[in-house]
Protein backbone atom coordinates (compact mmCIF):
# COMPACT_ATOMS: atom_id res chain seq x y z
CA UNK A 1 0.00 0.00 0.00
CA UNK A 2 2.70 2.32 0.98
CA UNK A 3 4.21 1.65 -2.45
CA UNK A 4 1.84 2.35 -4.50
CA UNK A 5 0.75 5.58 -2.51
CA UNK A 6 4.12 6.57 -3.02
CA UNK A 7 4.43 6.03 -7.05
CA UNK A 8 1.20 7.81 -6.94
CA UNK A 9 2.48 10.72 -5.37
CA UNK A 10 5.71 10.30 -7.61
CA UNK A 11 4.09 10.48 -11.08
CA UNK A 12 2.11 13.53 -9.65
CA UNK A 13 4.70 15.50 -8.93
CA UNK A 14 6.56 14.37 -12.26
CA UNK A 15 3.13 15.65 -14.03
CA UNK A 16 3.61 19.19 -12.04
CA UNK A 17 7.42 19.67 -13.07
CA UNK A 18 6.44 21.31 -16.39
CA UNK A 19 3.63 23.75 -15.25
CA UNK A 20 6.64 24.67 -12.51
CA UNK A 21 9.46 24.87 -14.52
CA UNK A 22 7.92 27.77 -16.45
CA UNK A 23 7.25 30.06 -13.96
CA UNK A 24 11.16 31.12 -12.82
CA UNK A 25 11.26 31.85 -16.62
CA UNK A 26 8.91 33.50 -17.23
CA UNK A 27 9.19 35.64 -13.91
CA UNK A 28 12.48 36.26 -14.94
CA UNK A 29 12.49 37.55 -18.67
CA UNK A 30 9.05 39.51 -17.54
CA UNK A 31 11.52 41.33 -14.80
CA UNK A 32 14.18 42.18 -17.60
CA UNK A 33 11.49 43.91 -19.81
CA UNK A 34 10.70 45.76 -16.69
CA UNK A 35 14.00 46.71 -16.15
CA UNK A 36 14.28 47.70 -20.11
CA UNK A 37 11.23 50.26 -19.80
CA UNK A 38 12.57 51.45 -16.63
CA UNK A 39 12.02 55.13 -16.94
CA UNK A 40 14.82 55.91 -14.03
CA UNK A 41 17.18 53.53 -15.48
CA UNK A 42 16.79 55.34 -18.63
CA UNK A 43 17.31 58.70 -17.64
CA UNK A 44 20.72 57.27 -15.94
CA UNK A 45 22.19 54.99 -19.13
CA UNK A 46 22.10 56.77 -22.13
CA UNK A 47 21.57 53.83 -24.50
CA UNK A 48 18.63 53.12 -22.89
CA UNK A 49 16.41 55.35 -24.36
CA UNK A 50 16.49 53.53 -27.50
CA UNK A 51 13.13 52.96 -28.68
CA UNK A 52 14.13 49.68 -30.31
CA UNK A 53 15.54 48.86 -26.86
CA UNK A 54 12.29 49.96 -25.02
CA UNK A 55 9.94 48.46 -27.46
CA UNK A 56 11.34 45.16 -27.19
CA UNK A 57 11.50 45.73 -23.21
CA UNK A 58 7.20 46.48 -23.82
CA UNK A 59 7.05 43.51 -25.76
CA UNK A 60 8.77 41.39 -23.59
CA UNK A 61 6.93 41.91 -20.30
CA UNK A 62 3.83 42.49 -22.31
CA UNK A 63 3.68 38.75 -23.90
CA UNK A 64 4.82 37.20 -20.84
CA UNK A 65 2.37 38.43 -18.50
CA UNK A 66 0.11 36.18 -20.32
CA UNK A 67 1.63 33.27 -19.18
CA UNK A 68 0.80 34.61 -15.65
CA UNK A 69 -2.86 35.22 -16.28
CA UNK A 70 -3.06 31.68 -18.01
CA UNK A 71 -1.72 30.02 -15.28
CA UNK A 72 -4.74 27.73 -15.02
CA UNK A 73 -5.48 26.80 -17.86
CA UNK A 74 -1.21 25.79 -18.29
CA UNK A 75 -1.40 23.81 -14.75
CA UNK A 76 -4.77 21.51 -16.12
CA UNK A 77 -2.69 21.02 -19.59
CA UNK A 78 0.94 20.16 -17.99
CA UNK A 79 -0.84 18.11 -15.21
CA UNK A 80 -3.00 15.85 -17.54
CA UNK A 81 0.14 15.24 -20.16
CA UNK A 82 2.56 14.27 -16.99
CA UNK A 83 -0.05 11.72 -15.47
CA UNK A 84 -1.53 10.33 -19.15
CA UNK A 85 0.38 6.92 -19.21
CA UNK A 86 -0.28 6.71 -23.39
CA UNK A 87 -2.22 9.41 -25.46
CA UNK A 88 -0.84 12.37 -24.25
CA UNK A 89 -2.43 14.62 -27.05
CA UNK A 90 -5.89 13.75 -26.27
CA UNK A 91 -5.38 14.07 -23.00
CA UNK A 92 -4.23 17.70 -23.17
CA UNK A 93 -7.35 18.03 -25.63
CA UNK A 94 -9.54 16.90 -22.83
CA UNK A 95 -8.02 18.89 -20.45
CA UNK A 96 -8.41 22.29 -22.27
CA UNK A 97 -12.07 21.53 -23.13
CA UNK A 98 -12.87 20.44 -19.84
CA UNK A 99 -10.89 24.00 -18.45
CA UNK A 100 -12.85 25.62 -21.42
CA UNK A 101 -16.38 24.18 -19.81
CA UNK A 102 -15.53 25.46 -16.30
CA UNK A 103 -14.44 28.36 -17.11
CA UNK A 104 -17.81 28.87 -19.03
CA UNK A 105 -19.93 27.58 -15.95
CA UNK A 106 -18.35 29.32 -13.29
CA UNK A 107 -19.19 32.87 -15.27
CA UNK A 108 -22.82 31.64 -16.26
CA UNK A 109 -23.68 30.85 -12.47
CA UNK A 110 -22.03 33.32 -10.72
Amino acid sequence: MKKKVLDAMQQFSKGMFVPILILPIAGLLIALGNVLTNVKLAALLPFMKNPIIYGFGKMLSGSLVSILTNLGLIFCVGLSIGLAKEKKSHAAFTAILSYARYVKSRFTTL
